[in-house]
């Protein structure tokens, strides 16, 4: 893998990236990162995998991928799923033709890998006059704090379903505590369980 070379204003434009906030959702956050990506680096497309903190699997593409970045995007995701939780990050790049490289960039959180970037760049666009090797250490730091940024929001997210479930399961129980009448328990935990579970309905059966 060839070293990546990165001007000042591609480096401002990512920094002012990374310290936007106002996303209220994992996914918006990372497709209007990756969104921003493509569009400033420049590149022609980019594809980002997350991994939240409760294993959940965030894929998102932008632009057009052709097979053979496709196929390795694919195999660096299979690999990022086998990984070692204490391996080193890779940040590189892949030669795809005389004039497109794939860039692979980390996503880190608490100093474990949570996910993968890859964009498709020109090269003449990356070797142009102006153009200057960077740190991939500095690189890393920049771009995992959309890792960070993503954790905190999944974590928050979490935090407010589990605050609504504990909510409406004491509804049910303060429903159970007042209500006499068999019925209209029932018809009342009805409405109120799926909701707690995130089902469209639920049935009861009682068995006498």
């Amino acid at each position: 893998m060839s070293p990546i070379a990165i001007n000042q204003r591609q480096l401002e434009t990512l920094s002012q990236l990374l310290i936007a906030g106002g996303h209220h959702s994992v996914s918006e956050l990372l497709q209007a990162s990756l969104e921003r990506l493509v569009s400033s680096w420049p590149a022609q497309a980019g594809a980002l995998l997350y991994v939240t903190p409760y294993g959940e699997t965030v894929t998102l593409a932008h632009g057009p991928l052709d097979d053979e970045a496709r196929s390795l995007v694919e195999q660096a995701r299979q690999g990022f799923a086998r990984r070692d939780d204490g391996s080193e990050p890779i940040v590189g790049s892949y030669s795809l033709d005389d004039d497109q490289d794939l860039i692979e960039l980390p996503l880190q959180s608490g100093g474990q890998g949570v996910g993968l970037l890859h964009l498709v760049v020109s090269a003449q666009d990356a070797g142009r006059e102006g153009a200057a090797p960077i740190d991939e250490d500095l690189l890393v730091l920049l771009v995992r704090a959309i890792g960070g940024e993503a954790d905190k929001i999944a974590m928050l997210r979490r935090a407010e379903r589990d605050l609504r479930e504990l909510h409406l399961l004491y509804e049910i129980g303060q429903s159970l505590a007042v209500n006499l009448d068999l019925a209209s328990l029932l018809n009342d935990i009805k409405q109120r369980a799926p909701r707690v579970v995130g089902a469209e309905r639920c049935s009861i059966f009682i068995l006498d």
